[in-house]
């Protein structure tokens, strides 16, 4: 008996995610670089994992930066993650 199996690397599509300015105040960006182009989202999470914000977001080929407001989150850390397809990025942000 012959067993055949088909594997194939999958590459991360997002790479170099960071956040600026870190600390934030009032807001942040969030730049990353991708390898695809296509629709995407930014989710904020609290330290206790919970979702505080969250929206789509358009993702081109090469450098993207995206503003996430910070201005109605407390003073402390928190986690932003960007997900495009199968392939995510997470970076710390901490809030002032």
């Amino acid at each position: 008996i012959s067993l055949l199996t088909n594997t194939k690397k999958v590459e991360k599509s997002l790479t170099k995610l960071i956040a600026y300015p870190n600390p934030a105040r009032t807001y942040t960006n969030i730049a990353v670089q991708s390898k695809l182009a296509g629709t995407g989202t930014v989710e904020v999470f609290d330290l206790n994992g919970r979702k505080v914000s969250g929206k789509t977001i358009n993702i081109n080929v090469g450098s993207n930066t995206f503003n996430v407001s910070t201005d109605k989150l407390s003073t402390g850390t928190y986690f932003v993650r960007v997900l495009q397809g199968g392939s995510a990025e997470t970076v710390k942000v901490f809030v002032q």
